[in-house]
């Protein structure tokens, strides 16, 4: 038996819900949504940014443990434009970019204002480190510009071994004409 805290994306500043049981899949998760907060379609849930889409799969693939925070969204996902503030080397500058895109999307729009390319980018909000293939709404971003984006270089080890990575993908297909 878990306690789960539910936000409803429709509207993320109403208060969590709470929400106890056994849930073995997330398909049975999102079913217990649907009865406890009497909507109609459960059609995404998500969690630390992570959206839960094998709707087969004990919810714990996902991270959800006692406590978990659920966020869920009950329609499309309205495909908003967001002009978000990002903070580099001091400064802060406008990106905009669709809140149903990729972080990796929002990367590039950066690399067109900075220069600096995006897999040399670490981007985080609030404290949390943006992954490349998460979506943008799963870090519940709306355009507020006390809250900006931090970009910041990776370090230089880092960027050593991506740079081997990718060297070491390069130029190893040959040429065998008979």
């Amino acid at each position: 038996m878990i306690f789960l805290k539910l936000r409803n994306m429709a509207y993320p500043r109403r208060p969590v819900q709470t929400l106890k049981g056994e849930f073995h899949t997330v398909g049975e998760l999102k079913q217990e949504i649907h009865r406890h907060c009497r909507i109609e379609n459960v059609l995404l849930l998500v969690h630390d940014g992570k959206m839960m889409h094998d709707e087969g799969a004990h919810p714990s693939r996902y991270g959800v443990g006692d406590g978990a925070l659920i966020d869920f969204h009950y329609e499309v996902a309205p495909y908003v434009k967001l002009t978000l503030m990002v903070e580099y080397r001091g400064d802060a500058f406008p990106v905009k970019v669709l809140s149903h895109r990729p972080i990796k999307d929002l990367k590039k729009a950066i690399h067109l204002c900075v220069g600096l390319p995006a897999h040399l980018q670490r981007l985080t909000y609030m404290g949390a480190t943006m992954r490349d293939d998460d979506l943008l709404y799963g870090y519940l971003i709306e355009e507020d510009p006390t809250q900006a984006i931090h970009l910041t270089e990776l370090p230089r080890d880092e960027q050593r071994s991506i740079d081997t990575e990718v060297h070491n993908t390069q130029g190893t297909t040959e040429n065998h004409d008979s």
